[in-house]
This record gives C-alpha cells, sequence and structure tokens, in this order.
C-alpha cells in the first residue's frame, strides 16, 4: 500500500519520526488551508496528477508477459528459499535471487532518480548516494 500523506491544516506532522520521512504534500508540507480556495484547488489537483503519474509510471510496460518488479512492500519475504547453513544444491538459484534483487534495487534507483529529477525534490539525496555506493554506480 503507498500512503501520500496530505497536510490538510498546521499541524506537530514532523514530531512522528515515521511521518517526518515520508514525502508529504503540498509541496514544502505547507497546509491547504493556509490557501485561498483557489489554492487550495489548484493544489489538490496537481497532488491528484502526481499520484495518476506515479500509477501510470508503476502500471507501464504492464501487458502481458511481461515482467513488472514487485516494490519491497510486496514482497513476501516467508516465501523466500531459506539461507540456513544445511541448504545445498540451490547455489545457482540463489544466484538468481540475488540478481533478481540487484536488479529491483537498480529500477528502484532508477525510478527515484527519475522522481527527484521531475519534481526537484532531494530529501532523500543520501539514501540514493547510499544505495548508489552500495551498487556500485555514481
Amino acid at each position: 500500500m503507498r500512503v501520500f500523506p496530505i497536510v490538510v491544516r498546521p499541524c506537530a506532522w514532523n514530531h512522528v519520526d515515521w511521518l517526518a520521512r515520508l514525502q508529504l504534500r503540498p509541496k514544502d508540507a505547507e497546509p491547504l488551508s493556509a490557501g485561498t480556495e483557489h489554492q487550495i484547488e489548484v493544489a489538490l489537483t496537481a497532488i491528484a496528477d502526481e499520484i495518476a503519474a506515479i500509477i501510470a509510471r508503476a502500471a507501464g510496460g504492464a501487458g502481458p508477459g511481461s515482467h513488472v518488479p514487485l516494490g519491497p512492500d510486496r514482497i513476501a519475504l516467508a516465501k523466500l528459499p531459506s539461507t540456513h547453513p544445511d541448504l545445498f544444491g540451490r547455489e545457482r538459484e540463489l544466484q538468481a535471487l540475488d540478481a533478481a534483487w540487484e536488479d529491483a534495487a537498480r529500477a528502484c534507483l532508477a525510478t527515484a532518480r527519475d522522481m527527484i529529477a521531475e519534481m526537484g525534490y532531494h530529501r532523500r539525496d543520501g539514501e540514493v548516494a547510499e544505495l548508489e555506493e552500495a551498487l556500485g554506480e555514481e
């Protein structure tokens, strides 16, 4: 499930750790109530357009037989093979799984870069840099 937090009225959202890490809307987490009726409608339209673009990007290329990588929130860890020391004879499958995780991480990184460039939102630049380093990219 994706969450699109919207600040409607002034509140202390930045004191809630998990909420402070999210990208709140409208831009700069300015409460909607601070604007005129017209400004509120414009801000809500921009938010709806942004959500529609994210959904379209996520659904893009999802034709029959095509592969759409799942985000981390959609992967059930219970279904992954065990890496217990007693596990043997599955090296090829584990290598394929490792490669798939790396491909998914690279795809997420590319999406993050695109979204940062598109929206000019650089709050997560440090996390992007960490992932780039972990993947050996610059």
